[in-house]
């Protein structure tokens, strides 16, 4: 596990956290609790984490929270989890509460319009069958692609989104894997600002373990910048570990 806060003594921590009587985990889902997939509806989690998290989460001291760009749901038939915790989806425009309740995306009528019309134009040049349409983005994939097609894919989705972006102030961005229309003004960083200042947490935690090469010591991932120029040299393939991540908080995180 890689440690990014300089200075943080891991040891000290799990020891406190051991005899906090509320504690918080806020957790991403691809890369972080399942791997990355070429099929998206096949990504389910890593072996024995549904039960670990289970566990956790009925131990009733930790308030477990997973933000994802996905949609909650196409989220909640892959997780296998046997009580759902609270869900914040498509970068943090959708919530489903612990309870249940769903919040859904709060978008003006243009920006609805400028998405009905990206999934429109991209039907149009056949590209359907790599498009994923949530409740507030449009995304496009292409991991698994021979790396040689990769940019005249993002060619032909830039020009069919260039001037839905720009007329109704959506934003690219590119994510590993593929590009993504999606509103400006939330992010997976503003979710976990908001659950923190839910919590009246002081100070920002640890993430709990991940795989090997993505394990952080910050809280939230990190923020993605909009996209501005297809010329910033090749795309890089996903370097998401297959190996399962480590369980070793798990003790602190169940324990009484």
């Amino acid at each position: 596990m890689k440690i990014l806060r300089e200075g943080l003594d891991l040891g000290a921590f799990f020891e406190e956290l051991s005899t906090a009587r509320e504690r918080l985990l806020l957790l991403d889902y691809d890369g972080t609790l399942a791997p990355f997939t070429v099929g998206r509806e096949k990504a389910f989690p890593y072996p024995g984490v549904p039960e670990l998290l289970d566990r956790i989460i009925a131990g009733g001291r930790t308030r477990i929270v997973i933000i994802s760009g996905r949609a909650i749901a196409d989220l909640i038939p892959l997780m296998g989890f046997a009580k759902l915790p609270e869900i914040w989806g498509c970068h943090g425009w959708e919530r489903r509460t612990a309870k249940g309740e769903y919040l859904p995306p709060d978008l003006t009528d243009a920006l609805k319009k400028g998405l009905a019309e990206a999934v429109e134009l991209a039907e149009d040049a056949g590209l359907a069958d790599r498009m994923e349409h949530k409740p507030a983005s449009v995304a496009m994939h292409w991991r698994g692609m021979p790396e040689g097609e990769v940019e005249g894919l993002r060619q032909r989705i830039l020009s069919c989104w260039a001037d839905i972006a720009q007329a109704s102030e959506l934003n690219i961005r590119t994510f590993d894997g593929g590009i993504e229309l999606r509103p400006p003004g939330r992010d997976k960083g503003s979710a976990v600002a908001a659950v923190l200042a839910e919590s009246g947490a002081p100070h920002v935690r640890p993430e709990a373990p991940q795989p090997p090469s993505r394990a952080s010591a910050a809280v939230g991932p990190p923020r993605q910048r909009p996209y501005q120029a297809p010329s910033r040299g090749k795309l890089r393939p996903s370097r998401a570990p297959p190996e399962p991540p480590t369980a070793t908080a798990e003790p602190r995180f169940t324990s009484a």
